[in-house]
């Protein structure tokens, strides 16, 4: 019983690791002006996290962990992209956003610049998961060549 309460536990904080940094980097104004979205997101990241923890909830033993390992990749890549943003804004690694979201959600000024720290974070996301989906892939893969060897 305890061992499912700490890997549920695992996954709700793990998961809002994963999600928090896609919702609170997003524009703070979205629509008409001095509509602030700040109380809507937060709502939508708890939303989530608690989405994730019922379905890993209702899983047996092995669902569980399994959840627990795809949570765990997912907020390592969030960490990752975290971390390249962080060196993105400091100057030290160039990106060029696209700029698709500001026009697309007609902001400008500020609002138009964090669209576009946004869409710099998911572009770098994206780079940090195809990074670990291929390390992944060289890992397994080469895990299955050394156990034909062995055997």
């Amino acid at each position: 019983m305890l061992r499912s309460i700490g890997e549920l536990s695992a996954v709700a904080i793990l998961a809002f690791i994963a999600v928090a940094g896609f919702l609170v980097g997003f524009p703070s104004r979205v629509g008409m002006p001095g509509y602030d979205i700040t109380i809507p997101l937060l709502l939508a990241v708890f939303l989530i996290v608690g989405g994730i923890t019922c379905v890993a909830g209702y899983r047996d033993r092995n669902g569980r962990r399994r959840m627990l390992r795809l949570v765990s990749v997912l907020a390592g890549i969030s960490i990752v992209a975290s971390f390249l943003l962080h060196l993105f804004q400091r100057g030290v690694i160039e990106v060029s956003p696209a700029h698709l979201l500001g026009p697309m959600l007609k902001l400008d000024g500020q609002y138009a610049f964090e669209a576009a720290e946004f869409e710099v974070y998911c572009e770098l996301w994206l780079c940090a998961a195809a990074i670990m989906c291929a390390a992944v892939v060289l890992v397994w893969g080469s895990r299955r060549v050394f156990m034909k060897r062995v055997m």
